[in-house]
């Protein structure tokens, strides 16, 4: 009278796993300029989709990762800075990110 269990679908190798915390909460996603310049009088520009970021630097990009507790981790020139903490204001049109080191980064909605 047991029915077999079902045969288990197995996800191919190459398929890289997917993350365990889920990404960003939907205040941070999108688009922030921020308030720093760069030498061209250009805003840094960074995208936040799902857990990952991405911050525009002189025609570089500097790939990151911001979790669901707002922990957010970055790699700039070669860099690694990790330990960094973003806030968003109460209107949400504003969004720090305070580092162990150094001064805080803020970005503002466009």
């Amino acid at each position: 009278d047991s029915v077999p269990p079902a045969p288990r679908r197995t996800a191919p190798k190459t398929q890289a796993p997917a993350p365990t915390r889920a990404g960003a909460p939907a205040s941070v996603q999108g688009t922030w300029y921020s308030e720093v310049r760069d030498p061209n009088g250009k805003a840094l520009v960074m995208t936040v989709t799902g857990g990952s970021l991405t911050v525009g630097y002189q025609g570089k990009s500097c790939p990151g990762t911001i979790s669901a507790s707002m922990a957010v981790a970055m790699t700039c020139q070669g860099e690694t800075i990790s330990g960094g903490t973003a806030v968003v204001s109460g209107d949400g049109q504003s969004l720090t990110i305070n580092w162990p080191q150094g001064k805080p980064d803020r970005y503002v909605r466009p």
